[in-house]
């Protein structure tokens, strides 16, 4: 598996800031809100899902993605924007349980500050939502 960081910092490397008006970016939540920094998660003691407790980086969360693909872009010495090309959170609203605490209100909430949080926090061109019930199937 490729780190995400790794992987931007190759394809800048290669020539990517030569050729592109933005660069895409990519980022699903993880059960962590959109203006929270990885080095910063704090989980409720009922989530189930703790990988970024257990397991942290950077590309848990939405912020600190998006800072860390400007600041590289920046210091090879561009200005170019990123496109997010796809972000959000799952729902779990048609399950019985929601293991992942993904409540509809908290995603809700949620998806209202990301535009705010990475406009102010790296910049962005372009923005697309992506949302969709997570059906169990």
């Amino acid at each position: 598996m490729l780190d995400d960081f790794s992987y931007m910092d190759a394809m800048i490397a290669a020539g990517l800031l030569e050729w592109v008006d933005c660069v895409g970016a990519q980022h699903l939540g993880y059960n962590l809100p959109p203006d929270t920094l990885w080095d910063a998660v704090r989980l409720e003691e009922t989530n189930t899902y703790r990988a970024p407790l257990e397991n942290p980086h950077p590309s848990w969360s939405f912020r600190s993605t998006l800072i860390s693909y400007a600041n590289k872009i920046g210091l090879a010495g561009y200005t170019t924007p990123l496109c997010l090309t796809e972000f959000g959170w799952a729902s779990a609203r048609t399950w019985a349980a929601c293991p992942l605490r993904c409540l509809l209100r908290r995603i809700t909430a949620w998806r209202s500050r990301e535009p705010g949080s990475a406009r102010r926090s790296a910049g962005w061109k372009l923005a697309v939502l992506c949302g969709w019930p997570l059906s169990g199937t």
